[in-house]
């Protein structure tokens, strides 16, 4: 499975700073088997000035991405071992006019749809092509395949989450199916009919079934801008695809005192990745509440002096906060010229995403709530047990210096 994407690359020319910009294309590989995208950037003679540069030459942007995909089908029909080495060589012989490249440039010139099977391209292009299943001749395709190739498109885009809505649904899909599959062509109302029913009849909740009928509505749309079917306006009518927010856990008691004590005090010294975790909450704690995203990001220049001084990233709001003693001995025992985070997390695992740095503190902050008989801890709690400990003491100095 092939993915194409675009960007733009400013000039890095010393001699020329004014020198402008030019729009690139990255090549993205994912075989078979093989969980790890590989990929290639190749350079284009579009040029511009800023960002914008993308689409304001959308029509150059739009011929490139076809010589693309072409070179891509003409490599994978051949049958012969190809790389994206060859590829990127390829198209640089078509944009310097290659006679060798006359037959791609003449296809691409014809607007083919592209190979649903082989290739998909970014989102902000998807409309600008139709797509077709190769191995299906008059057939758009299957929906499980499909609904596997939108959601392996948005991870390797970093659309985490909806790659996993996208996975989700698919396995719920897959069920009703028997393991089975339905052409896209067929998906009509009775299908959408039946499918709502085996979910009620299957027991999950009401958002559950919510979830399932609105992602499945979104692929849908998605097929049908990728020119793959025709929809009715009608196939969702009448069936609740709202966000439902009224089923609620029970609420959770705030941390009290004692129970501070008790993490702030756990021995972890066999355990250095769960000590951590238990420094970052604790730390947070100091800070006067902290949110993860905010922790992990957390770098030497935010130290200034006994002054933390960073952004929040979720809200974008500037903070100054005056570290105590206890604060500043965990930045203490973290600290290393080899790491630029004052916490190692994205130091030690070198591209690691925020979802997953979110997937090791929830296991460790798990077993932390365990070690201290509090099995409902999480993460956010650091922030929740200042302000209830503020709203309740008259003396946060001294509450602070006691845990």
């Amino acid at each position: 499975m092939f993915l194409i994407t675009t960007g733009f690359q400013q000039s890095r020319s010393r001699l020329h700073p004014d020198k402008p910009g030019r729009v690139v294309f990255r090549i993205a590989r994912k075989d078979d088997g093989d969980p790890a995208w590989t990929s290639r950037k190749v350079t284009s003679d579009i040029c511009g000035d800023r960002d914008s540069a993308v689409n304001d030459n959308r029509d150059k942007v739009i011929a490139c991405l076809r010589i693309i995909s072409c070179i891509i089908e003409m490599r994978h029909d051949s049958a012969c071992p190809f790389t994206l080495d060859d590829i990127v060589s390829d198209f640089r012989k078509a944009a310097a006019g290659d006679r060798s490249m006359v037959g791609v440039i003449a296809r691409a010139s014809e607007d083919p749809p592209l190979r649903a099977d082989i290739i998909s391209v970014g989102n902000g292009f998807r409309r600008d092509f139709k797509f077709v299943y190769h191995d299906k001749p008059g057939a758009p395709g299957g929906l499980l395949c499909y609904m596997s190739d939108l959601s392996r498109e948005a991870r390797a885009t970093g659309k985490i989450s909806i790659s996993r809505s996208y996975s989700s649904t698919r396995g719920s899909i897959s069920r009703f199916l028997d393991g089975a599959d339905i052409d896209l062509g067929d998906i009509d109302r009775p299908f959408v009919s039946a499918y709502s029913s085996w979910l009620s009849e299957t027991g999950v909740s009401d958002s559950t079934r919510s979830f399932y009928l609105r992602t499945l509505r979104a692929i849908i749309n998605h097929a049908a801008t990728d020119g793959l079917l025709r929809t009715e306006e009608s196939l969702f009518k009448g069936f609740d695809t709202r966000v439902i927010f009224g089923e609620r856990t029970e609420i959770r008691d705030p941390l009290d005192r004692e129970t501070l004590k008790k993490i702030a005090g756990l021995d972890f010294h066999r355990d250095p990745e769960a000590e951590t975790v238990r420094d970052m909450f604790m730390f947070g704690f100091y800070c006067r509440g902290m949110e993860l995203i905010d922790i992990t990001n957390l770098t030497r220049s935010n130290i200034r002096g006994d002054m933390l001084v960073y952004k929040r990233r979720l809200k974008g709001l500037p903070k100054t906060v005056c570290l105590d003693k206890k604060a500043m001995d965990i930045v203490r025992r973290y600290q290393s010229p080899d790491n630029d985070y004052i916490f190692p997390f994205l130091d030690r695992y070198k591209g690691l995403q925020q979802y997953s740095v979110n997937n090791i503190v929830s296991r460790h902050i798990k077993q932390i709530g365990r070690a201290v008989g509090f099995p409902a801890l999480t993460f956010s709690m650091n922030i929740t047990a200042w302000q209830t400990l503020m709203n309740r003491s008259d003396l946060p100095d001294l509450l602070l210096g006691n845990l």
